[in-house]
């Protein structure tokens, strides 16, 4: 599981690589050169990165140093946005999933520069702002996927968790169509042939009534 979703070819790549490019499509209806204000990531900024002594303690050095890099250049151009956007995205889609930035900050930030790159794409030219919501979309159901189930497991080092997270009921069967819309298909082959094996030394408790898993018609 944690092979298929953080090893070559696996989710992890294939999100980054369409995501890139989706917004490769965009941006090139864009001109880089056009001026944006980024209202939304600076407010967003003034919200994460406090000032004052107490600021200097608890905000996160990366975020400050943006914020610092935005206060002196009050407008900027598409193409810095874009990179701006490109190098956030670039972490939230880390094959690591871990960040000199916290996940959830990163996310806002991002949410934040999305709306002002919006903007951006609405005034362009309706073909520009179809092309932006289609990139947006897919990367923030990809960044969803990976922060509602798939960052826990790859967190997992015992694999018997990994096993434990995706064969309980209730939560665990989404966790295990998310895993099986997310790895490719020989490693969940793998992966449906051992929970069955596995199930299948399941106590009489859990079996069925002809002596077989009843669990197992779910893989």
């Amino acid at each position: 599981v944690q092979k298929g979703i953080t090893g070559p070819g696996g989710f992890m790549d294939r999100f980054r690589q369409n995501s890139s490019v989706l917004w490769n499509k965009s941006d090139s209806l864009i001109d880089n050169t056009l001026p944006m204000p980024l209202a939304a990531t600076r407010t967003k900024l003034n919200e994460l990165v406090q000032s004052g002594s107490m600021g200097q303690i608890l905000n996160n050095p990366k975020l400050a140093q943006i914020k610092d890099v935005l206060e002196q250049t009050p407008q900027v151009d598409y193409a810095t946005a874009r990179a701006l956007r490109s190098s956030i995205g670039q972490k939230l889609a880390s094959n690591d999933l871990a960040s000199d930035i916290p996940r959830a900050e990163l996310k806002q930030i991002y949410g934040a520069l999305s709306n002002d790159i919006k903007e951006l794409a609405a005034n362009s030219s309706p073909e520009a702002l179809k092309a932006f919501e289609r990139a947006n979309a897919f990367t923030r159901t990809g960044h969803e996927r990976i922060d509602d189930h798939l960052q826990r497991i790859v967190n997992q080092v015992n694999p018997d968790k990994v096993f434990a997270d995706l064969s309980r009921g209730g939560e665990g069967i989404k966790a295990i169509q998310t895993v099986k819309k997310s790895i490719p298909k020989e490693d969940w082959e793998v992966v449906a042939a051992n929970v069955v094996r596995r199930l299948g030394r399941s106590t009489a408790g859990q079996q069925n009534a002809v002596g077989e898993n009843a669990l197992g018609d779910s893989f």
